[in-house]
């Protein structure tokens, strides 16, 4: 269907460039016609003086020679000089009778262009309201298919992204488990941040802040997108939109298992993991939510570009992504202890099955990106 609409759209684009084409051609031609009518009216005109002024000259050779045999011919004066006299006419009308047939001529061929130029004018004019016919059909054709693909991508995202039609990712509903388990052990937390003799409490419900942000942001995509109702392309389609959500997806699962390895560390005092991944967080900014808050408020405001806003969210999460799924400190032991921790917190999360998800997706773009790179 997509193709369906991107042929449909290069055909009325086609058609409204001929009849641009057209309509320029038509008003060039237009103009040469009323030239080429004037050439023809002024050779009428000059051919209708010439033809007087032949009728004149042949007149009155005529008569002049009719004189001429009338008073000299027969008679002891007709001679040489008298013969040339009364001939003398005769090259005058010849030379007369000549321009006259030239003027009849020119105004034949300038006629046979002005005729020319009418019969291209009216091809063209057909072909021009032909194609005015078209461009309307193409319209209406183009708004059926997009209409007909709006449906199919909502009827997609729905199925796969949203069953129970509530505005947000079925994967993603109720995620409050970071928030449950800094809630559960802020004692331990405590305990050990005085001991390092820093606030990590802070800095921990900060990561919450985070990940509730990215939540809402995604979800909000997903809304937006599903509004998408035109403009359909390769650049813009189900496909695009469903790696961009996928995307998403994983950034926030895999900020949500660092944020998981980062805490259970703390409690567990292990400090090499805890700070291993706080010096990563830093220096991905991910302490600082400016950015989703903006992207939030752009993606609610009521006039926006959604393809520009969803490029600039991935330029922006490509790197923070590849980093976050730098998973090499997660060791068997301590995935196995943050899996029993959230299992005693009733929690939603399947940590082993986060993991495996996070890695099973990094390794499918990995292998999508050589193959594009290969092609």
């Amino acid at each position: 269907m997509l193709n369906d609409i991107i042929k449909k759209r290069l055909e009325r684009d086609k058609a409204l460039e001929d009849i641009d084409s057209l309509e320029y051609n038509t008003n060039v031609w237009d103009f040469d016609g009323n030239e080429e009518k004037s050439k023809y009216i002024k050779n009428k005109k000059y051919s209708g003086n010439r033809g007087c002024s032949t009728l004149v000259f042949c007149s009155i050779g005529i008569l002049w020679m009719f004189i001429g045999y009338g008073l000299w011919y027969g008679t002891d004066v007709w001679n040489f000089v008298t013969i040339i006299i009364t001939h003398l006419p005769v090259p005058i009308m010849v030379l007369s009778v000549y321009l006259y047939h030239l003027s009849v001529k020119d105004v034949e061929k300038a006629n046979l262009e002005h005729k020319k130029v009418r019969n291209r004018k009216k091809n063209y004019e057909e072909k021009l309201d032909n194609l005015k016919k078209i461009v309307p059909n193409l319209n209406q054709e183009i708004i059926k298919l997009e209409k007909d693909y709006h449906n199919q991508l909502v009827k997609h995202f729905k199925t796969n992204y949203d069953k129970n039609n509530n505005g947000e990712i079925d994967t993603l509903e109720n995620k409050n488990d970071f928030l449950k388990y800094l809630q559960s052990y802020q004692d331990k937390i405590i305990e050990v941040s005085e001991k390092m003799g820093d606030d990590y409490i802070h800095i921990l419900v900060k990561i919450n802040d985070k990940l509730n942000l990215k939540r809402e942001t995604i979800n909000k995509s997903l809304v937006e997108i599903m509004k998408i109702n035109n403009g359909f392309s390769q650049s813009s389609n189900i496909e695009v939109y469903e790696s961009f959500i996928n995307d998403e997806i994983q950034y926030y699962n895999s900020l949500l298992a660092n944020s998981l390895f980062m805490a259970s560390s703390l409690v567990n005092n292990d400090r090499i993991t805890f700070r291993t991944i706080y010096e990563k967080f830093d220096k991905l900014n991910i302490f600082n939510s400016h950015y989703e808050n903006q992207t939030l408020n752009l993606l609610n405001s009521i006039n926006h570009n959604l393809n520009k806003i969803i490029q600039e969210i991935k330029d922006l999460n490509f790197s923070v992504t590849s980093a976050l799924q730098d998973l090499t400190y997660a060791t068997q032991e301590n995935t196995e202890k943050i899996t029993q921790e959230l299992k005693i917190l009733d929690s939603s999360v399947n940590f082993n099955t986060l993991i495996a998800g996070i890695n099973a997706y990094q390794n499918y773009k990995i292998n999508k990106n050589t193959k594009s790179l290969r092609s």
